[in-house]
């Protein structure tokens, strides 16, 4: 069964897949929207294009694990996605995942400073990944 892991901006949004069977996350693209009904086409074309059978959501929650202004509309996000392509939606904390995904990169983005200004990338992709990693681990 293939899992597509998405980490929810209001602008952007991190990708990554699995397999059940391999158990391993790798990112995915990142994509950019203005419109949450763009944001769905784009999504349920690469479903179908890489047959994924659940999806799950990072859900950003507090400090204290309480729901915030943003894991609502994630959750809002979750549900409208669910209504258009009828396929499981879950939500996994993903509390820290791009602070980890950042320091994750921070060799590389080290060596970048020391030659020119430091170029900060996306990190959307990798903390999807590690949203998924979560979720696969707790499936375990």
């Amino acid at each position: 069964m293939k899992i597509l892991g998405i980490d929810f901006g209001t602008k952007k949004v991190g990708l990554a897949f699995a397999d059940m069977n391999i158990r391993i996350a790798m990112p995915g693209d990142i994509i950019y929207y203005s419109q949450k009904k763009e944001l769905i086409e784009k999504i349920k074309k690469i479903i179908k294009e890489k047959e994924v059978e659940e999806i799950v959501i990072g859900l950003p929650l507090s400090l204290d694990f309480k729901e915030t202004e943003i894991s609502q509309k994630a959750r809002d996000f979750g549900k409208t996605l669910e209504a258009e392509i009828n396929l499981p939606v879950d939500f996994q904390n993903e509390i820290f995942t791009t602070k980890q995904a950042e320091s994750t990169d921070f060799e590389s983005r080290r060596k970048v400073r020391s030659r020119k200004p430091m170029v900060i990338r996306d990190v959307d992709n990798q903390s999807a990944t590690l949203i998924l990693e979560s979720y696969l681990a707790k499936k375990s």
